[in-house]
This record gives structure tokens, C-alpha cells and sequence, in this order.
């Protein structure tokens, strides 16, 4: 039996870096969007770091980790350069080396979303924002060009290819992930233009530099469907995106979430396998809570209006005898002291 691929050693296959890049507009963006001059900040996954650098620019205080040491060593030349001071960590970043609570802002673009345990990894996320603070975090969404590769490529894998991806890439879902965290969400979806210099120079490089996709070569190539799914992936590339000005655009949507950690009283987050743990047994029961809840809030405008009506009041008040009759009642019944 083969030992399990440490992270580290996943990442530092192929060359993400240079894939990364053409979608690093949409990490600057989530660094513009909320670091502020003075805020601690953790970039989870933070692969060649493009947000840690560019929030450290803005004048926070920033810490970069990435389980891939090849990653983090082309991040700290570019930040050198850029004259950004950023801490480098390499750790995993479903157990990261630091105490609670010590980050304004804990962001992950497009980093997070590959934890194995979608619901250790928020809870990870909320043990290390201070309350008050931001998380931040950036996913495919399904529908996107990007998105649908995990379920294409499945069709081909022996094993389907279970991907925790879309545990990050939907609302409702993510909502799940956090359902007993003290947070508040919100969601919002935006669009990245990945460009090339033609379609064949974008499939030849997710296949020859993504690490997901190199092994997954691996596994498929052995059952003789290689040229068919690589054949798939160009169709998925050339449908949503588009040849101009001598070069292709793909348009790739992803899911920001926001979640604010609550200034409230909480819980301790430590055991948080644990924690992760009785949260998904309680999944189910949430949801039906949920349905009842969604339920009321449905009818509550109805129940508004109805008690609001001069003549449902005037249905549910009895005639003035029996009224008094009432009162005579009330008064001569005896009462506890």
C-alpha cells in the first residue's frame, strides 16, 4: 500500500504557478476589497502570492502560508521585489501554527476549497479571526468553466473523482459549512478574464502544469480514455470562452464569501475535529429547521396583516355580555400567591 501524498509535495507538481497567475486579478481585487493599513492578515493556500503581496503593499500586516515550499520560495522573490514584507509559513492550512484569534482578515483564494474537510477547514478559518473580523474566501463556481472540470474529469477516474470543491462554490453550501459558527454571510458572485495566447496553449497548460490534472492523467491514461477527456476539456474551454484580438478569453465566474465573526459571546472552538465531527451529524437536522423557519418567515407577512386588520379584530373579540361575563369570572376565581 502507497503512502498518501503529503500537500506540499500535491502542489509542487507541474507548474500552478504560471496557471495562477492568470487569474491572480481576482486575488488582488479580494485584497483590495477588504485589507485596511494596520490589519493583521493571513492568506490561507496563498500559492504564488498574489494577495499577501498586494495587501501588504496597502500597509497591512500580512502572513503568507502554502504547504508547497517551491511556492512560497517564488512568493518571497516577488514580494522582495515588490519591496512588500510578508511572514512566510509552510504548514497545512487545515492546522495552521497559530493562536486564536490573531487575524483582522483570514482570506484563501481558491486555496481553502481543496481542504479534504470542508467542515474542520471552517472551523479552522473561524478559530483564527478575531471578532469582528473578515474571512474571506474564493471558489469556482459549478456553472463555470473552471467548475465543471472536477465532474468531467470524474466521469473518466475509476473512483469518480470525489472532489470537496463544490462544498465551497455554492450559497447553500457554504452556509452549511458554517451553520454553527458565529458568523454572519454573505455572498456575492464575480467574473475573472483567464486569457491565453490561443485555445490548444490553455489545455496544454491545465493538463501539463495543474497538479490535479497531471494526476489525474496518471490514473486515466492507463484505461486508454486520455485523448477523450483532454478532447472534453478543450470542448468545455472552447463553449464558454472566446477567441479575440489574437488571443482566448475565458470568463470564469467565482463565489466570494464574506463571513464577519460576531463580537458575541462563543463557544471554544478548540477540538475542532471534534467540533467538525458533531456538526455533521447534526446536518440533517438543521436543514428541517431551516425548512420550518423558511416556512414562518414565509407566512409572517400574512400573520402581520391579519392582526393589523380592524375587522379580524373585530371576528375574534366576543360580544359585550359574554365579555363581562368573563371579567365576573376572572375576579372571583381564586389566585395562587
Amino acid at each position: 500500500m502507497g503512502t498518501a501524498m503529503q500537500p506540499g509535495e500535491f502542489w509542487s507538481k507541474g507548474d500552478y504557478a504560471a496557471a495562477g497567475d492568470r487569474w491572480a486579478e481576482a486575488s488582488v481585487r479580494l485584497a483590495e476589497t477588504y485589507t485596511r493599513p494596520g490589519n493583521e492578515v493571513l492568506d490561507l493556500a496563498c500559492g504564488p502570492g498574489a494577495f499577501a503581496i498586494e495587501a501588504a503593499e496597502a500597509g497591512a500586516k500580512v502572513t503568507a502560508l502554502d504547504a508547497a515550499g517551491a511556492l512560497l520560495d517564488l512568493a518571497r522573490v516577488r514580494a522582495e521585489n515588490a519591496g512588500a514584507a510578508v511572514e512566510w509559513i509552510q504548514a497545512d492550512m487545515t492546522a495552521v501554527p497559530a493562536d486564536d484569534a490573531g487575524f483582522d482578515v483570514v482570506a484563501s483564494a481558491f486555496g481553502c476549497m481543496f481542504a479534504p474537510d470542508p467542515v474542520a477547514m471552517a472551523t479552522e478559518l473561524v478559530r483564527l479571526c478575531r471578532k469582528g473580523g473578515r474571512i474571506a474566501v474564493l471558489a469556482w463556481t459549478p456553472e463555470s468553466a473552471f467548475g465543471a472540470m472536477a465532474p468531467l474529469a470524474g466521469r473518466f477516474l475509476p473512483n469518480g473523482g470525489v472532489s470537496p470543491v463544490e462544498r465551497w462554490s455554492r450559497p447553500e453550501n457554504v452556509a452549511e459549512l458554517f451553520a454553527d459558527l458565529p458568523v454572519r454571510l454573505s455572498f456575492t458572485v464575480r467574473t475573472v478574464d483567464v486569457v491565453w495566447d490561443d485555445l490548444d496553449a490553455a489545455v496544454d497548460e491545465i493538463v501539463n502544469g495543474n497538479p490535479a490534472w497531471i494526476m489525474i492523467r496518471s490514473a486515466v491514461e492507463p484505461t486508454g480514455r486520455w485523448e477523450e477527456l483532454r478532447a472534453g476539456l478543450r470542448e468545455l474551454f472552447a463553449v464558454n470562452g472566446k477567441t479575440e484580438e489574437h488571443r482566448f478569453v475565458l470568463p470564469v465566474d467565482y463565489l466570494e464569501t464574506l463571513a464577519r465573526k460576531r463580537l458575541g459571546p462563543v463557544d471554544q472552538l478548540h477540538g475542532s475535529a471534534h467540533s467538525a465531527s458533531a456538526r455533521r451529524g447534526q446536518q440533517r437536522d438543521r436543514g428541517r429547521v431551516r425548512r420550518v423557519a423558511f416556512a414562518c418567515h414565509r407566512l409572517e407577512p400574512a400573520l402581520r396583516q391579519e392582526r393589523s386588520d380592524p375587522r379580524q379584530e373585530r371576528r375574534t373579540q366576543p360580544p359585550p355580555a359574554e365579555a363581562a361575563r368573563h371579567r365576573d369570572q376572572a375576579q372571583a376565581r381564586p389566585r395562587r400567591i
